[in-house]
């Protein structure tokens, strides 16, 4: 039987990527929007800051801050830039869990520091105040795709 991971009839790409996050009526606007800055060129990030309004528990102001990422030349930069800056321990952190981080979508979930952001470090996220990040992947092949197909294509981009 053929290896699948060595199927050249396989063919993914990154379809999008999602960023969203939240900021409460004690944190600066402004400074979340900046932190960004630290994964998405400014020209970009422009175009694609979105703030909707919300409410909280006991009526608090809370932002919801959506990034999503569609043209290939963005998804790509975004792409090299969590993969040099996430340490070896996130990557294998990422690698040991990824099946339980990949849904039936294909849709690779995991979320990021937003205080680490800030400071300008990419780092996964040990605390609750994160971006959630999710990966979209698009099959453009008529083959049939495996979990393993999908892992080797994140570790070929040096996500795992």
């Amino acid at each position: 039987m053929e290896n699948p991971l060595t199927n050249p009839s396989i063919s993914l790409k990154i379809r999008q990527i999602e960023f969203r996050t939240h900021a409460h009526n004690t944190e600066s606007i402004e400074k979340v929007k900046n932190s960004f800055l630290n994964l998405i060129p400014k020209e970009i990030l422009e175009e694609t800051f979105q703030i909707n309004n919300c409410t909280g528990t006991f009526s608090q102001k809370i932002l919801d801050v959506l990034i999503v990422l569609k043209i290939q030349k963005s998804i790509k930069y975004v792409i090299a830039k969590i993969a040099e800056n996430l340490s070896n321990e996130d990557k294998n952190q990422l690698k040991s869990s990824f099946e339980s981080r990949l849904d039936g979508k294909l849709k690779l979930y995991f979320r990021l520091d937003k205080q680490f952001l800030t400071l300008g470090k990419i780092k996964l996220a040990e605390t609750s105040d994160v971006i959630q990040v999710i990966i979209a992947i698009q099959n453009k092949s008529h083959s049939q795709i495996t979990t393993d197909n999908i892992k080797k294509y994140f570790m070929d981009l040096n996500l795992l």
